[in-house]
């Protein structure tokens, strides 16, 4: 029953809040907010897609005749960093650009609001900080049988640290920089996606926002996508009830610190 009634209270009061906004002059009219979300969304994800992918940038450029600049990049990555950690460097940071950087260009610059508005505050973090505590108790002992399985040892960490170099400090650099990407992640799906729409959708923007964060785990371990589905939904109201991403940040760096971490151990790293 207690679960019941969380669950019911973030609903009714998400609820209710798109019933007057619909029910207001503005929530009448044809709405470009929501065009406008849903255009910087896709753009940015494609951005991702294209730009965040190293391989996938390289190869474009030379296909539309930029061999140079294909070069210039191939050699700036071989340079910069070793391979195995310059790749995933360029997909972290370019998934900050695309997650954090551009929609928050956008709510302060066109929509000329705080991004406060959108989750990036304390709000009710604290209180409900239990509910966090228990979702990681029940989450990373799972994580931690997954990371024995081979889809998952293949897959992470992103970072392939090779035998010839020491874990630290290149490796918790980079757990840094993933946990950053985590953290704009969180404000795209669950701060931009989820308070963008809320208002138009209600409590069902969560199962909006849950869509194009599924998909995203494409390329990751088939019981990842899967769960990805669920996660979605659990962040998104977690977003809801504690009016802010920190939460749902914070729980989703846990998981993905302790299956690198797993991984490693059981590797012998």
């Amino acid at each position: 029953m207690a679960v019941r009634a969380f669950l019911l209270r973030t609903h009714d009061k998400t609820e209710a809040l798109a019933e007057r906004f619909r029910g207001s002059e503005t929530g009448r009219r044809f709405d470009l907010r929501v065009v406008g979300l849903c255009v910087i969304a896709s753009v940015s994800l494609c951005g991702l897609y294209y730009i965040g992918n190293a391989v996938v940038m390289i190869a474009a450029l030379r296909s539309f005749g930029a061999v140079n600049a294909a070069n210039a990049l191939q050699d700036f990555l071989n340079g910069a960093l070793e391979p195995s950690l310059a790749i995933p460097c360029w997909w972290a940071l370019t998934a900050i650009l695309f997650y954090f950087v551009a929609p928050a260009i956008w709510i302060r610059c066109v929509w000329r609001q705080p991004l406060s508005h959108f989750g990036l505050k304390w709000g009710n973090t604290y209180k409900d900080l239990r509910i966090g505590l228990w979702l990681c108790a029940v989450i990373l002992p799972l994580v931690a049988l997954m990371s024995a399985t081979a889809p998952f040892q293949s897959t992470y960490p992103l970072y392939k640290i090779p035998h010839d170099i020491p874990v630290f400090p290149r490796f918790f650099a980079w757990e840094a920089l993933y946990v950053t990407q985590l953290f704009a992640l969180e404000f795209f799906f669950r701060g931009f996606l989820l308070n963008g729409l809320k208002y138009r959708f209600g409590y069902y923007s969560i199962f909006v926002s849950m869509i194009p964060y599924t998909m995203i785990h494409y390329t990751r371990p088939a019981p990842e996508t899967l769960a990805a589905i669920l996660a979605g939904v659990m962040f998104g109201h977690l977003s809801l009830e504690s009016d802010s991403i920190l939460l749902g940040a914070l729980v989703h760096a846990c998981i993905a610190l302790t299956m690198d971490v797993s991984v490693l151990l059981q590797k012998g790293i």
